[in-house]
This record gives structure tokens, C-alpha cells and sequence, in this order.
């Protein structure tokens, strides 16, 4: 997992330091301030923006060049932005989803749905801020979450090194016991950009605000992870997720959250699609709005239906689908319940029994669930198939190192172990 971390992060960057400056460019040519300007006078100006030399674009287009750079470009940077780039590319990607959901929204949406009324588009702006809000705050965390994996991965490369070159056994001893604990330290370091990388991805599925009895509101996202400061509580945070899985929008609720009693009304309640960074599919009780290849819509009530079944407009992966935003009360229960009593989950073929299984397990990996350990967890199924099936879709779940295997090869390996 670290290392496949470190792939993603490593073509992330490498994308950045290549395309980031024709991309913008081209960005710049589908907000073009005049079809009339001249092409290279409107080359030069685009040159002058990254360039940072705004005092020479011509008056007409210096507001627009101020709006290009102010929104699309860090604020700071050094030399000028190709360099920057170059050297530290984490930096542009924010701006670069930025400017791919811009496009999206010139191309399609909000405005040109003539079947969305001004209050169902203040809607979906409003929930499209939000998720802009929170990527805005992932991306930000990325230099800093990366610079403390280099550096963790530093220490550890020096402390292997002085092992490697100290005879002295008692000298050794100690730098052996650091040399662990950094390397410890640095896997954590690689879980953190790896979470980090998943989040922005898909950074939650889920928003609950509250007011409580004493007036006090209360806003928090659900996510598969927690991000503190991107306000996403991790879904297997069960005192405060409870407030999203149990209750409805309106509902009066009641709670231990952190040992104390918490009591009041569930003000807001929604559920979301996020697929790449981008918003997809809004849930809630004013409506189910998706996004099409031609923009929003309001779903009627077939296609209601239809759209809780699907996993987004371009999903062909073959893995198990999640089914967060979708657990029910009673589902909720189920995975969460005691974690020293066994579960049997009963239902018809395809009414989710593997999927709220293995949502059993990720809360029970979750390490203020419970002391299982997930070196001594193993998924048994009844066929091939279904194993490879699991196998490809515990990773996506956050469950790493999961044994999956079928039944007739469990028990035959009994079998071989009492026979020796």
C-alpha cells in the first residue's frame, strides 16, 4: 500500500511538471476575454500572466488577467510559475481540478437545465463550493504531508546506514531499536499520503449539521477517512457517524458522543457521489439532482430509484459497490454492533450481504473499534470468483492485508496441518 502511495503520488507530479502550464494555457483560450483579439497579442498576454508581469497587460484585459491568476495560479512561487512547477508541482493540484471543474460548469450545467428552478441551482452551487472548499484544503495539506515523508524517510536511510557501519554490539543495539522506529514512523508517514491522495479523490459521501438542545450548531462531513482539518469524520467513527446513519433529516436525535449526552434535531442530512474530485450525485430530501454528460437533472421517481442502484455515470470497475451513503439504520447496527459478538447476516441473492460483511470487518480493522488485527483476519468465501472479487475490492475499503480465500482450501489446509 505505501508503495502504491508513492506511485500515484510520483504520476501525479509528473503530470504536473509536464502539462500544467499548456493546460492553464489552454484553459485561458476557453475563457478568451474577446473573440477579436488578435491571436498574439492574446499569446503575449497569456505569456505576461505567468510571467507575472500584470502592469503590462493592456488596460482592457488587465481585470481579467487579475482573475485568471488570482484563481488559478498560486500566490506564491518562485522564479515564475514554469519553474515552480518544476520543483514543487503538489502545489498545482488544486488549481488544476479548479480549472477542470470550471470547464465542466461552462460546458453544461446549472444555467442552460431549463428543468432546474433558481432554487434547485443555489442548491447545487452551494454543495459544489463546499466540496471546492474541501479539495482547496486537501491540496493544501499535501506539501507539508509529503515533506514529512521525505523527511521520515530520510531518517530512516541514515539510521540503517549507522547500523550498517557500527561493530560495536552495544553500540548497536540502540541505533538497531531507532532504526525500527523510524521505519515505523515512515510507513505511517506513506499511510497518510496515501489516505491523503484517496481523500481528494473522494473526500466524502455524506453532511449532517445539527442543532442541539442547547442552540449549539453542529456541521461535520462522512467520509471513508478522517481529515480533521477538512472537517471529514471517518464513517467508522461510530458516536458521531450515528448521527448520519440513524437518524433522518428533522429528526430529533439523542447520542454519547465522547461520554457525554448530546440530544436535539438533525437540521440537515445528505448524501453524495464524488467520483475523481467531482461532484456527481446530490441526495437529499428536497430531491435526487444528477449529473449527466449534458449537465444537472432532477430525478423523477423510476429514475430515483435507479440512481441509489448506480455507482456514477462512467462506473465499470468490477469490485463490490460501496454502499455507505446507502446503509440503513438497521444495516448500521449491524456492522457496528458488539465486537465480541458474532454477526449472521440473512437475505436474498443481491441484497448486499457480502458488502455489509466486509463494512463489518473495515469498522472491526478500525482501531478504536476493536483488537482485531487484520494479520489475523481472513475473508472465507464459497468459490474462486467470488474470492478474486473480494481480494480486488478490500484495498478500496481501506483493509490491507486481508487474507481471501475459499472454503474448500481453508479446510483442506486444516486437514494438511493435523495430518503432519
Amino acid at each position: 500500500a505505501p508503495y502504491l502511495a508513492q506511485q500515484i503520488q510520483t504520476s501525479f507530479n509528473n503530470n504536473l511538471k509536464e502539462h500544467f502550464i499548456t493546460r492553464i494555457r489552454r484553459f485561458m483560450n476557453i475563457l478568451k476575454p474577446d473573440d477579436d483579439l488578435d491571436k498574439k497579442d492574446f499569446s503575449k498576454i497569456k505569456n505576461l500572466i505567468l510571467l507575472d508581469k500584470m502592469d503590462k497587460i493592456p488596460d482592457d484585459y488587465k481585470i481579467w488577467g487579475e482573475n485568471i491568476k488570482n484563481n488559478y495560479l498560486p500566490k506564491e512561487y518562485e522564479k515564475c510559475y514554469g519553474y515552480d512547477v518544476k520543483v514543487k508541482p503538489e502545489k498545482y493540484l488544486f488549481y488544476t481540478i479548479k480549472m477542470n471543474e470550471d470547464v465542466e460548469k461552462l460546458n453544461n450545467i446549472i444555467r442552460n437545465n431549463k428543468d432546474l428552478t433558481e432554487e434547485d441551482k443555489a442548491y447545487i452551487k452551494g454543495e459544489e463550493t463546499l466540496l471546492e472548499t474541501t479539495l482547496e484544503s486537501l491540496c493544501q495539506q499535501l506539501p507539508q504531508v509529503q515533506a514529512a515523508t521525505i523527511n521520515a524517510n530520510q531518517a530512516a536511510r541514515e539510521l540503517t546506514k549507522q547500523v550498517v557501519n557500527e561493530w560495536n554490539d552495544e553500540e548497536r543495539q540502540p541505533l538497531i531499536s531507532d532504526e525500527a522506529v523510524a521505519h515505523s514512523i515512515l510507513d505511517i508517514r506513506k499511510n497518510s499520503d496515501k489516505a491523503l491522495l484517496e481523500l481528494i479523490e473522494e473526500p466524502y459521501f455524506g453532511r449532517v449539521t445539527t442543532i442541539e438542545d442547547d442552540g449549539n450548531e453542529v456541521s461535520f462531513l462522512i467520509g471513508k477517512k478522517s481529515n480533521i482539518d477538512a472537517g471529514i469524520v471517518d464513517w467508522r467513527n461510530g458516536p458521531i457517524a450515528a448521527l448520519y446513519f440513524n437518524y433522518k433529516q428533522d429528526e430529533e436525535f439523542y447520542e454519547v458522543i465522547n461520554d457525554r449526552e448530546r440530544s436535539g434535531k438533525i437540521k440537515l442530512r445528505r448524501s453524495f457521489k464524488v467520483e475523481n474530485g467531482h461532484l456527481v450525485q446530490i441526495d437529499s430530501p428536497e430531491g435526487i439532482f444528477r449529473r449527466t454528460e449534458t449537465g444537472w437533472e432532477k430525478l423523477d421517481a423510476d429514475s430515483e430509484i435507479a440512481a441509489h442502484r448506480s455507482r456514477g455515470i462512467h462506473a465499470k470497475e468490477k469490485s463490490l459497490p460501496s454502499i455507505l451513503s446507502l446503509i440503513t439504520k438497521d444495516q448500521f447496527e449491524m456492522i457496528t454492533t458488539d465486537p465480541e459478538c458474532p454477526v449472521i447476516i440473512q437475505g436474498s441473492a443481491g441484497s448486499g450481504k457480502t458488502t455489509v460483511a466486509l463494512h463489518r470487518l473495515a469498522w472491526l480493522l478500525h482501531e478504536n473499534n476493536s483488537t482485531v488485527k487484520s494479520e489475523n483476519t481472513r475473508v472465507i468465501v464459497m468459490n474462486k470468483s467470488l474470492a478474486v472479487y473480494v481480494s480486488a475490492t478490500l484495498p478500496s475499503m481501506g483493509i490491507d492485508d486481508v487474507q481471501t480465500t475459499t472454503f474448500n482450501s481453508w479446510a483442506l489446509s486444516i486437514i494438511r496441518k493435523s495430518m503432519r
